[in-house]
């Protein structure tokens, strides 16, 4: 029954298909009560009558379709085409031409029969798929087919972004409207715009799609421009060249000259286009130059004029023009020489010690100086400084010394005379002045340094009308020394020194000190002279002393006796030297002790000795109220400190002396080092005994120094100042003194233990 049910509804399904497809309208099928055809004998079915209605048409339905909602470059976009049927046995086929992406397929039962078939394409949005149709195409199995598309809406960010901007050459002062084009979706919002003007990127105060620019520079003007929108920025636009053009200008460097006979006068003018140049002499007619030479890099061109003969007050005019104007220059004719005339000013010219002073390197010449030379002068020598402008600025002090300069040109060099910078400062009298007193006179020296010159008055003990008295005064530059010489009396106080310039003033108390007698200063030299004759005598003895009894002193007899066919050596006495009682290691230990300890003094003296001798601390007094303090090179008062300008026979005796010394220890310290060594290089010259000499050289060299220094500071320096005393740079040289004597006995200590290893070791 069931099977029989099945066949009947089929047939007539295939008759209701077949009526859609031949006949579009309106139609009703009756089903007969009885179906006797189709039905086996004794087989009947309920009475029944079936009425369907059927809306028929002749073209297949549109496909529905839709695209994702975010539709952004580089995102995924997915496309879907639905269409709706009744017979899944045979459903309608979905394609979407020739669009690029991946396409899936999905088959599904919707309600009252019907069937649904949705086709989807994915794939990558790019801004070239902005407003690009999409379409998708149902093909029934009928053979009808039917068509849907879809626009897409994909957004990005900005991108072939250029200028416009009409033309691109313009004269100078021409305004410019530029726009900024650009790609994007949605449209770009805001702008940013850029000049490229000689290699330098400059903003530009404009954030909209155009930008009116109305300062053009001459020459090329590259502009650029970037467009932003919601989803980003775009990169630089291409540039958009401008090109400013200009009338011309006749450039500074053009000149004439006259040189060897003949006039030169060069032209250079900028232009743009190329200008063309024109000359004029002495008011005749107009007339191109010879071969003008272009340079493309600057947009300058330049024309020469010569002529022969003597031109010297000729009138050159020189005219340039292009299409946008002219320009010209009258020219004056100068004859081409060297420096001359070289000078130095100076600026301030009367300036106060530690002030900023500009000197100044003056001279005539043409062509103009191209540059300059300064050189600081000592003496003979000239010290070439790094300023090579036409000025060098410095802080004076009244020591700063000399200074000469140089100017040049293409033509030669000249240089100025040596000149000394003009510094002023308050007086200071020196140190060098004293009061002495004799049986017959008085004699007092007061030696001011000051600039400009100090006006010296003496205040002297009282002067009876009937006494006489003589005053004079020697200038050396600025050292002013005024020597007093009077009458001795039996009631005499003390002199005063005072000194007086525009910038302050100066006084010392100088008391009376008994002078020196021939036999007094004969007692001191002949004392000097003894003392270094005896210091020799003892070192010549101690040289002699150790060289020539090193063997006797650690000598060893040794006696060969011949007992049973064999040498045998025989030891006196090994007790008389004193090394021998000792083990080698003991014998070691202590000889290297005593170089250790000799070079460490050597080592400390010389130190001591370069201190000394260059700190100025060998004496302090009290000088105008204030202390002051001196040393072998330079003199120091109220915080300030000069050079010892004067050569005094005692300071350099005493420099030498010590300089002597320093190096003597130096070398002692150099060959005390190597005798640690095992081996000498030569045999009869040993390094410690070397060592030993050098340092009581030092020793004497420096003894020297302090007994002279000494001698004269205690009889002639200190009996000037009342209040007066040696520093620590003079404790220092004595100190020093010891240190080396001490190094010197260590080394010769090493040396005699190291002749009695030698001598009575095996032969």
């Amino acid at each position: 029954m069931i099977t029989l049910r099945k066949h009947v509804f089929l047939c007539y399904s295939l008759q209701v298909v077949w009526f859609v497809l031949v006949v579009a309208e309106e139609w009703t099928v009756t089903i007969p009560n009885q179906i006797s055809g189709l039905m086996s004998p004794g087989t009947s079915i309920p009475s029944c009558l079936w009425r369907v209605t059927l809306e028929v048409t002749d073209t297949a339905p549109r496909p529905q379709l839709s695209v994702s909602e975010e539709q952004r470059e580089g995102g995924n976009i997915t496309v879907s085409c639905a269409v709706l049927h009744t017979c899944p046995s045979f459903p309608p086929s979905l394609s979407f031409g020739d669009q690029r992406g991946v396409v899936q397929g999905y088959h599904t039962e919707e309600i009252q029969g019907r069937w649904r078939v949705l086709s989807t394409i994915s794939f990558v949005a790019r801004a070239e798929d902005h407003e690009k149709v999409v379409a998708c195409n149902v093909t029934h199995p009928g053979g009808q087919t039917a068509a849907g598309e879809v626009v897409l809406d994909v957004s990005y960010a900005p991108r072939s972004v250029s200028v416009s901007g009409g033309s691109t050459v313009v004269q100078v002062g021409t305004n410019l409207s530029l726009s900024c084009v650009s790609d994007a979706n949605p449209p770009a919002s805001s702008y940013l715009w850029y000049l490229l003007r000689d290699g330098l990127v400059m903003p530009l105060n404009h954030s909209t799609e155009t930008a009116a620019v109305t300062d053009l520079h001459p020459d090329e003007n590259a502009f650029h421009c970037i467009a932003i929108n919601p989803l980003g920025r775009s990169k630089h636009s291409s540039s958009f060249v401008v090109t400013a053009e200009y009338k011309p200008s006749i450039l500074a460097n053009s000149s004439c000259s006259y040189h060897t006979g003949q006039v030169i006068c060069r032209c250079q003018a900028r232009a743009r286009p190329r200008a063309k140049v024109l000359w004029m002499v002495d008011g005749g007619p107009l007339f191109p130059g010879s071969d003008p030479t272009t340079s493309p890099q600057n947009h300058t061109v330049m024309d020469i004029w010569t002529a022969e003969g003597t031109y010297e007050n000729v009138s050159v005019t020189c005219l340039a023009n292009n299409t946008y104007g002219h320009d010209k220059l009258l020219l004056s004719v100068f004859v081409k020489a060297p420096p001359t005339n070289v000078s130095i000013s100076q600026l301030p010219a009367r300036p106060l010690e530690g002030e900023k002073v500009t000197l100044s390197c003056l001279g005539h010449g043409h062509l103009p100086f191209n540059s300059y030379r300064w050189y600081r002068v000592f003496g003979e020598q000239s010290v070439l400084l790094k300023e090579d402008s036409g000025s060098l600025s410095l802080y004076v002090t009244r020591d700063v010394g000399q200074f000469r300069c140089s100017a040049l040109n293409e033509m030669g060099e000249c240089s100025s005379d040596t000149i000394h910078v003009n510094v002023e400062y308050a007086p200071a009298i020196l140190p060098f002045s004293f009061c002495s007193v004799n049986d017959v006179e008085v004699r007092c020296e007061c030696v001011v340094d000051s600039h400009p010159v100090a006006k010296i008055i003496w205040t002297p003990w009282s002067i009876q009308d009937n006494q006489t008295h003589n005053i004079t005064d020697l200038l050396n530059w600025r050292i002013l020394r005024s020597i007093f010489i009077g009458q001795k009396v039996d009631d005499m106080g003390d002199v005063l020194c005072n000194s007086t310039n525009e910038h302050g003033s100066a006084f010392l108390k100088l008391p009376f000190i008994a002078g020196e007698t021939s036999a007094q200063r004969s007692l001191f030299y002949g004392g000097v002279g003894g003392a270094l004759l005896l210091v020799l005598s003892f070192a010549t003895f101690l040289f002699w002393r150790f060289y020539s009894t090193k063997r006797r002193d650690c000598h060893v007899a040794l006696e060969e006796v011949e007992l049973k066919g064999a040498l045998q050596v025989i030891h006196n006495d090994p007790t008389d030297c004193p090394v021998l009682r000792a083990s080698p290691s003991s014998q070691s230990l202590r000889m290297h002790s005593f170089m250790g300890g000799g070079l460490f003094c050597a080592i400390v003296g010389n130190i001591l000795l370069v201190v000394s001798t260059a700190t100025d601390y060998w004496m302090q007094y009290r000088l105008s109220g204030s202390f002051a303090h001196q040393g072998l090179w330079r003199y120091c008062m109220s915080g300030k400190c000069y050079m010892q300008t004067d050569s005094i026979a005692y300071w350099n005796a005493t420099r030498a002396f010590m300089i002597l010394s320093a190096m003597s220890c130096f070398v002692g310290i150099i060959a005390g080092i190597l005798s640690f060594a095992h081996f000498s290089a030569f045999e009869r010259f040993n390094r410690s005994f070397a060592a030993g000499i050098m340092f009581f050289v030092s020793t004497l060299f420096v003894l020297l120094a302090m007994a002279i220094y000494t001698g004269v500071t205690v009889n002639f320096l200190g009996k000037r100042f009342g209040d007066w005393r040696f520093s620590w740079s003079y404790i220092l040289g004595w100190v020093a003194l010891l240190m080396t004597f001490f190094a010197g006995i260590f080394y010769m200590c090493a040396y005699r233990m190291h002749e009695c290893r030698r001598v009575v070791g095996p032969r």
